[in-house]
């Protein structure tokens, strides 16, 4: 049992029936609380920290005011830098102050010694297969939205041409986000909820991954994302597999997008097709050796401390604060973008 959830068992063990369903449901509020208003701190530390860099290279004379070179005016290297340092500042350095605070135990939050009864490899790319296919029907449910006047944007901007360009994106966009954004949801997330269960945790720590995206276009595939990440955690109780997947997952798209810059769209569509198609075929192949090796979607939540219905966990974890707070202001900005105010 976790340190920090002695208190928390010892004062369920010590109340009658009629008072627990009460106290298990404050419990929840309260961790759910903590953990949204995390989140939000991290949105406000992020954007606060994006308008500070963005005044220091205008001063510096690194921002083209007309913004016709780069992004708004900031060329692609400087860009892709600036987002590895929000990636760090938001995903990694808050959530470790969080932890601190709570007194949540890093080795707790960031397991990374676990069980070895399933093949890390065989894993990761089982993970990327489901992916890949969830991207397919979520980009193809995204596309339609075009016949009812939305427009459905990511506001991704992925351009780097120059080798040096190249290194620096795959560096910020591909390795830095799959190492912070795991630690933040898949470490800390998901690790400080699962004594109310894993099957609550890992939806709500995918729920919470998926919201932040903040827009329509990432959020239902970052959500399927978040899920099997998240699987991969509580099977093996070790990071390692999920940051394995995400790094796998954007580093193939990385990659895509490099090659493009040195081949016509011809030899691109097929060599993308045949690198994505391989990943797939092969995870596919991992899942049925994975299956007929045992693995399946039972959780054995041995350290849980609560005993409420699923259907009054999802309310206790919406019905807080920090939860409404950060669920609604990323809910608001999500429709801004779909209907091309932001």
């Amino acid at each position: 049992m976790n340190t920090y959830y002695k208190d928390d068992l010892e004062r369920i063990s010590q109340i009658n029936q009629n008072n627990r369903k009460k106290y298990e449901k404050k419990l929840i509020r309260k961790s759910c609380n903590k953990i949204g208003f995390m989140l939000f701190i991290t949105t406000i530390a992020m954007d606060g920290l994006a308008m500070l860099l963005s005044l220091v290279l205008m001063f510096a004379g690194k921002v083209d005011i007309t913004g016709k070179t780069g992004i708004g005016g900031i060329s692609y290297p400087i860009y892709y830098l600036l987002n590895g340092i929000l990636e760090f500042t938001g995903f990694f350095i808050i959530p470790i102050i969080f932890c601190l605070i709570f007194k949540f135990k890093l080795s707790d939050a960031l397991p990374v010694k676990g069980n070895k009864k399933f093949n890390i490899p065989l894993l990761v790319l089982g993970g990327y297969a489901i992916c890949t296919i969830s991207n397919y029907a979520v980009s193809l449910l995204s596309s339609n939205l075009s016949l009812f006047g939305l427009e459905n944007k990511s506001g991704l901007v992925t351009e780097a041409k120059t080798p040096k360009e190249q290194i620096i994106y795959f560096i910020c966009i591909a390795i830095i986000p799959a190492i912070t954004e795991e630690i933040a949801f898949r470490g800390i997330v998901l690790n400080f909820l699962r004594q109310y269960g894993d099957g609550f945790a890992i939806l709500v720590s995918s729920m919470l991954f998926g919201i932040i995206h903040g827009n329509f276009v990432q959020i239902p595939f970052a959500f399927i994302v978040g899920l099997v990440c998240a699987v991969l955690v509580v099977k093996t109780n070790s990071i390692i597999p999920s940051i394995l997947l995400h790094l796998l997952n954007n580093g193939t798209s990385v990659l895509l997008d490099c090659i493009k810059e040195y081949t016509s769209n011809s030899i691109y569509d097929f060599l993308s097709t045949i690198i994505v198609m391989t990943l797939t075929i092969l995870g596919f192949i991992a899942i049925i050796i994975l299956c007929k090796k045992g693995f399946d979607l039972k959780f054995q939540s041995s350290n849980e401390i609560i005993c409420l219905k699923t259907k009054d966990k999802i309310t206790a974890f919406l019905t807080n604060p920090g939860m409404i707070i950060f669920v609604s202001f990323y809910i608001i900005y999500a429709l801004g973008v779909l209907f091309g105010y932001v």
